[in-house]
């Protein structure tokens, strides 16, 4: 597990390319680095030691064309004996079923040797028998054609550039490797555009674009094929409907099975095993299940939480909302003994000391600032502490943790299913103690208002977007031309049925830019993150329940709330309104350094060169007028922030 990275000279009989590995020396936790040039190629891999095994791994590795596996090219005769360079970034998890199928009797074979074998069985077809988390690139020499693809979730991440001039092309887990080797390389004024004008968290419409012209990132659940005439996809994965009971007590056992297998196989680890924990559903279900099954071990399962370093700051939000988060963990750690816990405030830092750190690291401006040099330090402590796996959950809303009240009594109501929306409007308000003849009409008109079509470009993009960026660049921009998913973005705003759930879970441009972000954070760290709630398995799963089962019997986010529930303490799963605010003290931080960030945010944000990006002089009127971090700041400086984090990341 690591990064790989490599260039193939279609054109040629050996490839000039000297090295890509700089980069990854430079800013990269790895624990070995290997290159090889074969023929027309260079190949390179970087690991982090999660398993014993990986250890002996020697990627890339080469077949000859009897299929041999050999790790050392040097031994063959001639270029002409090989049939493919192979090299890869992985995890994986189904290794014991791969063992039987490919009929492999080492006990130590290594993953990379199990993907030789693979791509031996089933060519390019591998990839859909693979589980885990991974990126792959083969050179096959004999169709003179260059595979790649990545893991269904894309949890790995992969960039490829085809040099359209000179025949070469280039695959690298980082971008800053390419930008050094890659000789035509031109901004992507649309991917810009994106980040500025479209509301929300991810950087643009697209999830294989990047910021630089004709580089592509690989999304989620596909593969490319390169050659020296052109690039061709192949989708190999998409969420499937799997044939499940209907009884609810059979669909908990399946689910907590299902769960707790795919937690056991992502703690399979000769290092410690880590989690970022919250006090929140996602998180804590998955603690609950990797702490039961690492002290079957004897083994503790190290859990880290962000806090506020200024306590103060609760009286600032309403009572619902949880700024720190440490007494709930607690109580999940009462739960479960193994669980050692450490709580980081971060030593008061505000986010102004990180916006280069961040843009090194992430290589595209990112837009949660406020959290990523959280999760960075917390990486950073972790591995000194030999934790090289980090669970989370990030994804859990959309899966485990599902279910939207005001959703599933839209969709009974639409289904005509009047005496089971009946049941469960009544056993809902007496859950949360309201009364149900108050709020029967209301109820009626809110979820009858949620089947409303919007206009994404009229009334959310000009709404949401960023008031401080030219008024030009939030007119021009069309996502219903920019993005393939436009459907995906207009469904997630209107009430979610089967349908547009199923296209919600499996959100690949958000799965895509999760992952490369993720695999970046963890190169810089020495650490890999894994988050069950991601999984196939569970996507499949969640996709296959009846839909009203999220909020079974009128009770929200059912699958852990009664599936769990005795799994987890009662504080966490009973209280339907509280929530917990992540880096809840930002503003206090930068408040306590206000004089130093609104200078910085003077120099970076009016610089001449981002006057095509911004308006500056509406910039320049907020600063002078608005000199305290607080609440009726709060969003216009998040605003500002997210420009900062553009223009660190162009002048990186």
């Amino acid at each position: 597990m690591g990064a790989i990275w490599g260039c193939v000279d279609f054109k040629s009989d050996i490839c000039s390319l000297e090295s890509m590995d700089s980069e990854y020396k430079r800013k990269c936790k790895l624990d070995s680095i290997r290159e090889k040039h074969v023929a027309n190629s260079l190949f390179g891999c970087g690991l982090i030691y999660i398993r014993n095994t990986d250890k002996q791994e020697a990627m890339p590795y080469v077949l000859d064309k009897s299929d041999n596996i050999m790790s050392d090219a040097d031994s063959l005769t001639s270029g002409s004996s090989i049939s493919a360079v192979i090299t890869a970034d992985c995890i994986i998890d189904n290794r014991d079923e791969l063992k039987k199928e490919l009929s492999i009797n080492e006990d130590n074979v290594t993953d990379g040797q199990i993907i030789c074998y693979a791509y031996r069985k089933w060519h390019y077809d591998l990839a859909s028998h693979l589980e885990g988390i991974f990126s792959i690139a083969i050179y096959d020499m004999i169709k003179k054609e260059m595979f790649l693809c990545v893991d269904p979730c894309a949890c790995r991440c992969l960039y490829y550039y085809r040099e359209r001039k000179t025949g070469k092309a280039y695959f690298s887990t980082l971008i800053s490797p390419l930008q050094k080797v890659c000789s035509y390389l031109k901004r992507n004024e649309d991917y810009l555009t994106d980040y500025l004008a479209m509301p929300g968290l991810l950087p643009n419409a697209s999830s294989t674009e990047t910021p630089w012209r004709d580089m592509y990132l690989i999304e989620a659940g596909d593969s490319v094929i390169i050659n020296a005439s052109g690039i061709r996809h192949n989708r190999y994965f998409t969420p499937s409907v799997i044939d499940l009971p209907k009884n609810i007590d059979r669909l908990k056992e399946i689910f907590i099975d299902t769960y707790r297998d795919v937690v056991k196989k992502m703690i399979e680890s000769d290092t410690e095993i880590g989690i970022s924990l919250s006090g929140g559903f996602d998180s804590s279900s998955v603690a609950a299940m990797a702490a039961s099954l690492l002290s079957e071990k004897n083994k503790k399962l190290h859990s880290y939480t962000y806090t506020p370093y200024y306590k103060e700051i609760a009286g600032e939000y309403p009572k619902n909302l949880i700024t720190d988060e440490t007494e709930l963990v607690k109580k999940i750690a009462a739960m479960y003994p193994n669980i050692q816990c450490t709580f980081d405030d971060n030593e008061g830092k505000d986010i102004t000391e990180y916006f280069d750190i961040v843009s090194d690291i992430t290589e595209i401006p990112v837009k949660a600032i406020t959290n990523i040099p959280v999760f960075i330090e917390i990486f950073k402590k972790a591995e000194k502490e030999n934790v090289k796996i980090i669970l989370n959950g990030q994804c859990g809303n959309l899966s485990v943790s599902y279910g939207n009240i005001n959703d599933t009594l839209n969709y009974l109501f639409n289904e005509h299913r009047y005496i089971t929306y009946t049941r469960y409007f009544s056993n809902y308000f007496k859950a949360i103690k309201h009364s149900r003849l108050r709020n029967f009409i209301p109820t009626l008109k809110k979820i009858r208002s949620l089947n409303k079509p919007l206009d994404l470009n009229s009334s959310f993009i000009q709404e949401e977007s960023n008031r401080f960026v030219k008024k030009s660049i939030i007119d021009d921009f069309d996502l219903s031309k920019r993005s393939e998913f436009y459907d995906l973005y207009e469904a997630s705003m209107t009430a979610q049925n089967p349908q547009t759930y199923k296209m919600g879970i499996y959100d690949i441009p958000a799965l895509t830019y999760i992952g490369e972000v993720e695999t970046k954070e963890g190169l810089y760290a020495g650490v890999v993150m894994r988050d069950p709630t991601r999984s196939t398995a569970i996507m499949n799963y969640c996709i296959s329940i009846p839909f009203e089962y999220f909020c079974y019997n009128g009770i929200p986010r059912y699958l852990i709330r009664g599936f769990m529930k005795d799994m987890l303490p009662h504080d966490i799963l009973f209280n339907y309104y509280l929530k917990g605010i992540q880096s809840a003290d930002w503003l206090i931080r930068l408040e306590h350094n206000k004089e130093n960030a609104i200078n910085m945010m003077k120099e970076v944000l009016l610089k001449e060169e981002f006057n095509k990006y911004f308006d500056q002089k509406k910039i320049s009127e907020y600063l002078q007028l608005n000199n305290s971090f607080d609440n009726s700041t709060r969003d216009d400086y998040l605003n500002l922030f997210i420009l900062v984090s553009f223009a660190s990341y162009i002048n990186l």
